[in-house]
């Protein structure tokens, strides 16, 4: 085991501290790509696809969008071809001539899926070090 000299010891805890934070973020961030990514998928593959002309315009709309910053690891899903679509398919609408379409749900599942055990799996990249 290298020895410390006395003097140098705050700045080689400061340095150990420094180190061990960067590996837990950056592990924290591998994990969240690798949700959001995993997310995305399920996503595409639970969306409905219409039987008209440009079928699959929907699906393919999907993205990932990262929005970090200073402390903040964010992953945002939207779609970029029919965002006014995404709540009508996902809860169902109203017909203009009366009558109701169900929802198909795509997005919520896709969360559960993915999403929700987030948080435990983040705890256990901490207790872990990274």
């Amino acid at each position: 085991m290298p020895s410390i000299d006395l003097k140098d010891l705050a700045s080689t805890i400061v340095q150990s501290v420094e180190n061990y934070t960067t590996d837990i973020a950056d592990a924290i961030e591998k994990e969240v790509d690798r949700t959001g990514k995993a997310f995305l998928r399920d996503t595409k593959a639970l969306a409905p696809v219409s039987n008209r002309k440009g079928a699959g315009r929907y699906k393919a709309g999907f993205k990932i969008v990262k929005e970090d910053s200073y402390g903040v690891i964010r992953r945002t899903m939207w779609n970029s071809k029919a965002p006014h679509l995404v709540h009508l398919l996902e809860f169902g609408h109203v017909k203009v001539n009366g009558g109701r379409v169900d929802g198909k749900p795509h997005i919520r599942p896709a969360y559960a899926k993915n999403v929700e055990g987030l948080p435990e799996r983040i705890k256990s990249i901490i207790r872990n070090g990274g």
